[in-house]
């Protein structure tokens, strides 16, 4: 199982880095050639599209994953009915920018919901297929077709911003993106179209499925409640801003995300039954997780401004503020990303959804409040602290009814992290203090020293905390993975 896994870690780790840094470097070279108010427009249509996307998914990903019994014939059918669907979605995408033009005052919904109704409905189609290679375990090539995808995107989205598209080049770089990814999946998946009314293979993964679909539509309205009000109750251009203070919060997570939860679920659900294999890795894997994530929410908070004006350029100075804030839940980001996975594989989703709905509800509140206030910077403190309490139900719903061990064995993973964390947040205090009087502009070298700073006080916490035997077996499993 190990040898499994971190084979899969491996070349999920180089897709998904792979295709960050390429989505970094357009980033970085977009947002230099749009502005915040055409970023504005793209973020609220997004988001949109990820419900979209929710509704084509509907569980079934997992779900496949999850069922041993499923036959080719099986497969067959819900790919048939997923081509359904895609074409219903995509159609009610294409009208749906006539909703959003009204809602928001704006025309250029239209076309761009004309566009992206294409993405829509190449989303839908690659669910299955994606699913049966991860079933599969055959990692590096859904890998590489998520950077070749990436790339092929990216070049056209920085071409057609050159040439004075504007917000255009933005959906236009993501409809090839989707689209490309699922061709290059359809074709090693093998599957084939039926023309068949045959419900039956949808009722083996029905339940699995609707808890999974109820958990992601819960999650997506509590993940974009404050892109969607931030633009009507205060202005395209606040979303904007704030959307890139969010994108940044976001980075380590889907990076983690996108590296563990598509090689956990299907290797551990080959283990399904061997309860206590699974809470183990699980407990171990979420010590590793926290105890890099605090320093990194550390890291980021101390240094928003250099990280916002480096990667984005200085017109996003109102960024800097909701970034500080929302850095100080990167550590929780990054943890709950992954505990979905552990629900499923111990087919405990009910569990799942009602842990949607608490976190639903915290952050809507939150948001609610936060844009009452018209700043951006009260949304995003209102929301960081949503997502501690988030963190603390959930954690406690995992405690209480998924995984088998004491109260202490959780608490005591905590231990190290928090205190790895003050110890960077007093060291960081003084940095900030001395950096006063004038070391330097360039924000560069800041960030460079401030990151030579921070690795040294993660191996010296982790050698007081931890012992030496941590830093060899970390730097091991680095080497074997190179």
């Amino acid at each position: 199982m190990f040898n499994q896994l971190r084979r899969g870690l491996m070349y999920t780790f180089i897709g998904q880095y792979g295709n960050v840094l390429i989505s970094v470097l357009v980033n970085v070279i977009l947002s230099r050639l749009l502005t915040p108010h055409q970023y504005g427009i793209i973020a609220v249509i997004m988001v949109f599209i990820v419900f979209f996307q929710l509704l084509s998914e509907m569980g079934l990903g997992p779900a496949i994953i999850q069922n041993k019994s499923l036959s080719k014939n099986d497969l067959y059918n819900i790919f048939s009915f997923s081509i359904v669907l895609a074409i219903v979605l995509a159609a009610i995408f294409a009208l749906f920018g006539f909703l959003l033009s009204y809602f928001y005052n704006d025309h250029i919904y239209i076309p761009l919901s004309l566009i992206l109704s294409i993405a829509v409905f190449f989303y839908s189609l690659v669910v299955v297929p994606s699913a049966i290679l991860k079933k599969r375990k055959a990692f590096k090539y859904i890998n590489i077709s998520l950077v070749v995808s990436a790339l092929a995107g990216g070049l056209l989205g920085v071409f057609l911003a050159f040439e004075g598209a504007g917000a255009y080049s933005l959906v236009l770089m993501a409809t090839l993106t989707a689209t490309s990814n699922f061709f290059l999946l359809f074709f090693k998946a093998k599957l084939k179209f039926k023309l068949t009314s045959d419900f039956s293979s949808l009722k083996k993964i029905f339940y699995f499925a609707r808890n999974q679909f109820l958990f992601n539509i819960l999650n997506y309205f509590s993940r974009n409640m404050d892109t969607i009000l931030i633009p009507k109750f205060i202005s395209s251009t606040a979303i904007g801003n704030y959307n890139k203070a969010y994108q940044l919060l976001m980075y380590p997570a889907t990076i983690l995300n996108g590296v563990i939860n598509p090689v956990l679920q299907p290797v551990l659900s080959d283990y399904q039954d061997d309860e206590e294999l699974i809470d183990s890795t699980f407990l171990k894997l979420i010590h590793y997780l926290i105890m890099i994530g605090m320093p990194m929410s550390v890291f980021f908070s101390f240094n928003a401004k250099e990280i916002i004006f480096f990667v984005f350029g200085m017109q996003w100075g109102k960024s800097v503020i909701p970034f500080s804030l929302l850095s100080t839940t990167v550590w929780i980001q990054i943890v709950l990303v992954s505990t979905s996975a552990i629900f499923q594989v111990k087919n405990k989703t009910k569990y799942l959804v009602l842990s949607g709905w608490i976190n639903a509800i915290l952050i809507t509140i939150a948001v609610l409040i936060g844009v009452s206030f018209k700043s951006i910077n009260y949304v995003a403190a209102f929301i960081s602290f949503s997502y501690v309490v988030s963190f603390c139900s959930t954690i406690y719903i995992l405690y209480k009814r998924v995984i088998q061990c004491s109260l202490n064995r959780i608490i005591r993973i905590f231990i190290s992290p928090v205190v790895i964390s003050v110890l960077m947040i007093v060291v960081f205090f003084g940095v900030k203090y001395t950096r006063i009087f004038g070391f330097t502009n360039n924000y560069f070298v800041l960030l460079v020293l401030d990151g030579l700073v921070w690795i040294l006080l993660l191996i010296i916490g982790i050698l007081i905390t931890e012992g030496r035997d941590s830093i060899v077996i970390a730097f091991n499993l680095m080497l074997k993975r190179n």
